[in-house]
């Protein structure tokens, strides 16, 4: 994770090339926002899948809204999402990440993100995404499905 969290750093925040060897490229599939502009780095066919898998949750929940249908359809039962300001627990179980979420969107129906770059590595799956001074989440996928989720 140290090194994908470096990759990451260095491509969105320093404004530095990433370099991964092997690099499978591509634009993400249209989100409910309309046209994606952000491009994914992964270095294998699979991390290419988890990252397409990541973005469409990502879009689904930061772009439409449509938070527990995402968590239904890309999340895991056993999903731990580690962002310390959701949930009462730590880490939070997915209820608790899916009402948080929902409270928010409900607070503010503006909040939206836009993924800026996307980087997958193994099983972990980085986005930086257009917010107040940027941010940074790290996915795990296993077996097609989000497992779990840090906020940076």
């Amino acid at each position: 994770m140290k090194l994908l969290l470096a990759r990451v750093l260095a491509l969105g925040l320093l404004g530095l090339p990433l370099l991964v060897p092997a690099v499978v490229s591509a634009q993400t599939p249209p989100g409910p926002g309309g046209p994606a502009r952000q491009p994914i780095e992964a270095g294998t066919p699979q991390e290419m899948a988890n990252a397409q898998l990541v973005i469409k949750y990502f879009n689904m929940v930061f772009t439409a809204h449509q938070t527990a249908r995402a968590f239904a359809l890309y999340t895991s039962a056993d999903f731990v999402e580690h962002h310390t300001f959701i949930g009462a627990t730590h880490p939070a179980t997915k209820q608790e990440a899916i009402d948080t979420l929902n409270g928010e969107f409900k607070r503010d129906p503006s909040h939206v993100l836009s993924a800026v770059h996307v980087v997958a590595q193994g099983d972990l799956v980085s986005v930086h995404s257009a917010a107040a001074g940027g941010d940074i989440d790290i996915f795990r996928v296993k077996d097609g499905k989000i497992v779990e989720h840090w906020d940076g």
